[in-house]
């Protein structure tokens, strides 16, 4: 009977786990494509909060992804004292994640780009972090290279690294198709905002090159599958003006 009641509480609680981090998923979605930072940093807050106190390490890895995107938010605004406190927290849950399963291919594709982040904090850790970030992410792709997340991170890579050091925005397309098409083949979409960020981040490196063309068919393409996306609008709107 012990062992029943116990099985049913396991039940219970995995249920529960999977229900919050489900929703937490759910919401973060809905804030990107309203573009409600507020409500984002709101719902990050809110699963820490939750995290201290279950130690649940599938709430952990929807953390990482929250923080990796705030982070990026915030180094475009340039609030760098605040992303670099949330970067030091990411950092630290990956390292946690990684020393429970070191072959988790997301996570190390986040952390690489966690890495690459510290570079845009301060130019003078590019020698060491660089290369560590790089690696991590080619490792992310080697494990699972079905995976569109070490693609996503290695195309942002070749997209903003100097051409002197290696970057190239056209080569930076090639990936960026790469792994919108690996998210739609696993279908990996719904919900994702990692996948509609992989498409905006398309989009900017066709609008970085000159080929306003395909922007807007990529930008054409996010607005049906989200058609209230404000940011995508937006920018589909700037180029059609220009």
């Amino acid at each position: 009977m012990k062992t029943k009641i116990y099985i049913s509480l396991l039940a219970s609680f995995l249920f529960i786990t999977s229900y919050s981090t489900g929703v937490y998923a759910t919401n973060i979605y809905k804030y990107y494509i309203m573009g409600r930072i507020d409500l984002w940093e709101l719902s990050l807050n809110k699963m820490e909060q939750q995290y201290k106190q279950n130690h649940d390490l599938l709430l952990l890895q929807e953390i990482v992804g929250t923080q990796y995107g705030y982070i990026a938010y915030l180094l475009s605004v340039k609030d760098n004292s605040k992303a670099e406190i949330i970067l030091e927290n990411a950092l630290n849950h990956t390292e946690r994640l990684l020393e429970q399963n070191p072959t988790d291919s997301k996570i190390l594709a986040l952390r690489g780009a966690l890495m690459g982040f510290t570079i845009a904090l301060n130019k003078l850790k590019a020698p060491f972090n660089g290369p560590k970030s790089l690696k991590l992410i080619d490792q992310s792709i080697s494990l699972n290279p079905q995976n569109p997340y070490g693609y996503v991170e290695r195309a942002n890579a070749l997209f903003y690294m100097p051409e002197l050091m290696g970057g190239s925005k056209s080569k930076a397309i090639e990936v960026y198709l790469k792994a919108i098409d690996l998210f739609e083949k696993s279908s990996r979409t719904k919900n994702n905002w990692m996948y509609l960020n992989a498409l905006m981040s398309l989009s900017n490196a066709y609008i970085a090159i000159g080929d306003s063309k395909n922007a807007k068919i990529i930008l054409s393409k996010t607005m049906v599958l989200e058609p209230s996306f404000n940011w995508a609008k937006k920018r589909y709107e700037e180029l059609h003006e220009n």
